[in-house]
């Protein structure tokens, strides 16, 4: 227990550092963006790949991922109905901001210090179901609220998702799961160094991000989307506590539901001409309610 709480304040030293780096000008925001670009390209493939177990594929795998998808969309419509009479920009960046899970650079750093592959194999059929949708789906079906000649195209979503280096990489997985291939030892060697660079790039990275200047305006559409999103978070972990499953899915399951918003979030908003001031602030609020949720979670569940 004492080890877990000394991990757990690891991270979050951490992410203070990253904080009180740009605080004192020693690094500037636009300078975290630089870290982005090593942690998707090089540091998070090698991490997954370094701490992958692999897969044993069975009709809970399958169920994980599609769960993965099934609870975007249930926060993307809820998202829709919290907006329901508010203009339409407001309600596409409502549905964007509701939904999507950053778990590549959040949920995994955090489980390969705690706990098993098993679990992260898990984790990872999640975030398949997540990524269609918070790397394109959620965007397109948002775009239909502001421009109803828009069309939904399923191969601008298969695009979004082979420029993903995560999602690459997770195909990757999969494909040497099922053909029962090993990475040699040599490699895995290099790969394993590089990935062990991953979590505190990116738990600085993430303190280096976090930006809580506000108006009165988006404080209240960011308190809806957080309600949600975590009230719904609490409610699904209790609910999967209950199911008679597989320890380690039921693990992973109750931890990934608790992850901050997507990092692509605010991106997103912005291609829809929304106000992206909402969806950076609902990012920023949600990394440290999420690393205050993780950090209970371990305590109960590694």
């Amino acid at each position: 227990m004492f080890d877990i709480i000394i991990k757990a304040a690891g991270f979050v030293f951490i992410i203070i550092l990253g904080m009180f780096s740009r605080k004192i000008g020693l690094l500037k925001k636009e300078d975290s963006f630089v870290l982005s670009k090593i942690i998707v390209t090089f540091t998070l493939p090698c991490a997954l790949i370094s701490g992958f177990g692999g897969i044993t594929f069975s009709l809970l795998t399958l169920i994980t991922l599609l769960l993965g998808f099934l609870c975007n969309a249930f926060l993307l419509t809820t998202g829709k109905f919290l907006a329901r009479k508010q203009t339409p920009l407001e309600k596409a960046n409502a549905m964007i901001c509701t939904s999507g899970y950053n778990i590549g650079a959040f949920v995994v750093p955090f489980c390969q210090s705690f706990f098993s592959p098993e679990i992260l194999s898990y984790i990872i059929m999640f975030d398949i179901g997540n990524c269609i949708m918070c790397l394109g789906g959620s965007s397109a079906i948002a775009r239909f609220e502001v421009d109803e000649n828009s069309k939904f195209s399923v191969m601008a979503i298969v695009k979004k998702l082979s420029r993903s280096v995560s999602f690459d990489v997770y195909m990757f997985l999969i494909l040497i799961s099922l053909f029962n291939l090993k990475i040699p030892d040599p490699c895995m060697t290099i790969i394993s160094m590089i990935g062990e660079a991953n979590v505190f790039i990116i738990m600085f990275m993430i303190g280096m991000q976090i930006e809580l200047s506000f108006s009165l305006h988006s404080l209240a559409s960011v308190s809806k989307i957080i309600f949600v999103r975590y009230g719904f978070a609490i409610l699904f972990a209790l609910a999967v506590q209950m199911l008679p499953i597989d320890p380690a899915c039921k693990t992973a399951l109750t931890v990934v539901v608790f992850a901050p918003l997507s990092s692509v979030t605010t991106i997103f908003s912005q291609e829809l001409g929304c106000d992206t001031n909402v969806a950076a602030l609902a990012g920023s609020l949600s990394m440290p309610i999420s690393v205050c949720a993780f950090v209970v979670l371990l305590i109960f569940l590694a």
